[in-house]
């Protein structure tokens, strides 16, 4: 009675309930050694009224968890500029140049919930400042932004103890907090970088040093839910 031709204890194969005919069932129905209407052998789906949702899906579904591992999908929005030029990254990997400052770039990334990690690196062609603006957000209404709460490393000239710089599992405790500047039209940037939205909280910001330093390291860890 487990369908194998043999006579034993068991009593055949499991099945379960799947309303939404995604192929992956919920509810354990009943062991039948024949297959069952609205049953499949296949289980763990976390919203068996949603076809587009069950373990296993590549294909992402904004603020849902689309593939019933825990954590939501979130298509993150950045904004990003800085004067005079840089790289924009996100968990290790580079997404762009951030463009320069009368508009900057903005990118579209998918991210998942929990810590996530957002790195500028900037330089400036003319000694003269090195500043970064960002503002990043989720179609939840989520914002984050360039303020104090960034880091900077203390030591931009040098690669070694970089690695790893823009992840999550990066030790920033020796890094320092972000200088604010001031807001969008702040002297020198009288207007905003194009790309950004009109009324973004955004601050330009900066590493404290010298102007005959021009590059710089800024980061973030963001929480998405």
């Amino acid at each position: 009675d487990d369908c194998d031709g043999d006579i034993d204890e068991d009593i055949g194969d499991l099945w379960y309930v799947d309303i939404d005919g995604d192929g992956v069932g919920s509810v354990f129905l009943t062991q039948s050694c024949t297959p069952i209407d609205g049953s499949v052998l296949l289980s763990g789906d976390c919203n068996d009224e949603d076809p587009d949702i069950f373990p296993g899906n590549y294909d992402r579904i904004d603020g849902v968890d689309s593939n019933c591992d825990g954590a939501k999908d979130w298509l993150v929005t950045i904004y990003v500029s800085v004067d005079d030029a840089g790289e924009l990254c996100v968990n290790n990997s580079l997404l762009g140049q951030t463009g320069e400052w009368p508009t900057g770039e903005v990118y579209e990334v998918w991210l998942m919930s929990g810590v996530n990690t957002v790195g500028i690196y900037g330089w400036d062609l003319g000694l003269t400042i090195t500043a970064g603006i960002g503002h990043i957000e989720i179609s939840d209404g989520s914002v984050w932004v360039t303020d104090e709460t960034w880091t900077y490393s203390p030591d931009p000239g040098n690669t070694a103890g970089k690695e790893g710089w823009c992840t999550p599992a990066f030790d920033d405790s020796t890094w320092e907090a972000a200088q604010v500047i001031g807001p969008i039209g702040v002297s020198p940037w009288e207007n905003a970088p194009s790309v950004f939205p009109a009324t973004s909280p955004a601050q330009w910001i900066w590493d404290h040093f010298p102007v005959n330093l021009n590059s710089q390291y800024l980061r973030k860890d963001i929480t998405l839910p």
